[in-house]
């Protein structure tokens, strides 16, 4: 049984993202121990996000040390893949000329999204085909450390900037993709004379920030200025009773550290909200919820992310930007959380919205 149990951890990491995997194994971790993992960290801005992933994903680990030394070959691995597989192209940037500052935005993403919304004008990056094969060779080498193995995953990617002519400032969004990460690494060590910034198209902070924290135009724990607009206090309401719509309502599948948290989420949001057919919105990073999502049998996903403002007078989740962007559209829109810690993320991960207290209602609906 011992040796049965650490092969399922294992087949779960290699599954499932490996150091990333954290949502799929294991016990769900407290919003205090998420917190008091990232704020320990003393890394560089560039792999601060990857070393939280990691460090979350073995704290979950029934069996750290064996899931420690299994995700770094298997992190070796990737990165050998990683660094073949990218050897055939480089970035280039395409901006006019007029302006000093510039918002970027990666074109082979194609996520609206992250497009400019500060009014700068855009800095387009994109790939472009040319033999990068040197460096790739360059970048090939056995990590005996998640630091070593990070960096050079990064100095790969920042080293595809390199025939970039970038503008005297540049604001990159959140700056926590890989992508993001990699420009910042260039500009730190290969262009200095261009300026970096950031910005938020909310005030909000998630799991990792409290609320004090975000009042104000502070610049958290970012490398550089941040823009964001000022944190604005929640409404809270108990849900008394169930809610009834006559239209269809789009629901944002929650992205808790744990899939069963979010399969009970749905089912007690569809025991409290009524409408005359659901429809469901994943984000890219739970696709392994799928299959499972299909054996509810009471919604459907929706792809078409760039339609959903056209298509729904009405958004239901727990905590998303979408939320926040349908608000600002003048949705509908409900914000609905089971538990003080739902509550407490929600309040940290919205602003200005009316969040729901639908703990007493759900138990009575569905008797948990």
């Amino acid at each position: 049984m011992y040796i049965i149990s650490i092969f399922n951890e294992l087949l779960l990491l290699w599954r499932n993202g490996g150091y990333a995997a954290y949502h799929n194994i294991g016990r769900p971790l407290s919003l205090g121990d998420q917190r008091r993992i990232y704020w320990e960290i003393e890394e560089e801005f560039e792999i601060k996000w990857d070393i939280y992933y990691l460090k979350m994903t073995l704290a979950v680990s029934l069996y750290p040390r064996i899931s420690k030394f299994f995700l770094l070959i298997l992190g070796n691995y990737y990165l050998l893949r990683f660094v073949l597989i990218n050897r055939g192209w480089v970035y280039q940037a395409n901006y006019p000329t007029k302006s000093s500052i510039y918002e970027v935005y990666f074109r082979d993403n194609e996520r609206d999204d992250l497009r400019p919304f500060l009014g700068h004008p855009e800095c387009s990056i994109k790939r472009q085909k040319k033999s990068d094969i040197f460096n790739s060779f360059r970048h090939i080498r056995f990590h005996l450390t998640f630091k070593g193995l990070f960096l050079n995953r990064v100095s790969f990617l920042a080293s595809k900037f390199k025939d970039l002519n970038l503008p005297e400032t540049i604001i990159l969004f959140e700056g926590r993709s890989l992508e993001y990460r990699s420009l910042y690494s260039y500009v730190r060590y290969f262009s200095r004379s261009t300026n970096v910034e950031f910005s938020w198209r909310y005030p909000t902070g998630g799991v990792l920030y409290e609320i004090a924290d975000l009042y104000g135009q502070s610049n958290l724990d970012y490398p550089g200025r941040l823009h964001r607009n000022s944190y604005r206090k929640n409404k809270f309401v108990e849900l008394a009773k169930k809610v009834y719509f006559d239209k269809d309502v789009l629901i944002v599948v929650p992205t808790f550290n744990s899939l069963e948290k979010i399969l009970k989420w749905l089912r007690k949001t569809v025991s409290i909200i009524i409408a005359p057919r659901y429809f469901f919105s994943l984000h890219p990073s739970y696709q392994n919820l799928r299959s499972m999502l299909a054996e509810e049998n009471y919604a459907t996903i929706d792809e078409s992310k760039s339609e959903y403002m056209n298509k729904y007078d009405t958004f239901i989740g727990c905590y998303s930007t979408l939320l926040l962007q349908a608000a600002e559209q003048g949705k509908a829109v409900m914000a609905i959380g089971y538990g003080h810690e739902q509550l407490e993320i929600m309040n940290a991960s919205l602003s200005d919205l009316t969040i729901y207290d639908a703990r007493a209602l759900a138990s009575a609906c569905t008797g948990s």
